[in-house]
């Protein structure tokens, strides 16, 4: 299960990201996830044309997969 983090006020950033994205690049984003990462902090990377999206996410109890912050690198 996937999981938006949620600051104290409710907003999610990685939403935000995503809503910021144009909605290929967003759906691109969403399906295309390769997860990169070490023991805690891991990295969900989609590519779309020249662009390199990522995700920062962690895995929490019962097999979620929580998504923290998104960002174009």
């Amino acid at each position: 299960m996937i999981v938006f983090y949620r600051a104290a006020s409710g907003e999610s950033p990685v939403e935000g990201f995503l809503d910021r994205l144009g909605s290929a690049a967003a759906r691109k984003v969403t399906w295309v996830l390769r997860l990169v990462g070490t023991d805690g902090i891991w990295e969900c990377r989609a590519d779309h044309g020249s662009d390199t999206f990522r995700i920062l996410c962690f895995m929490a109890s019962g097999n979620r997969l929580v998504l923290t912050h998104g960002f174009a690198k």
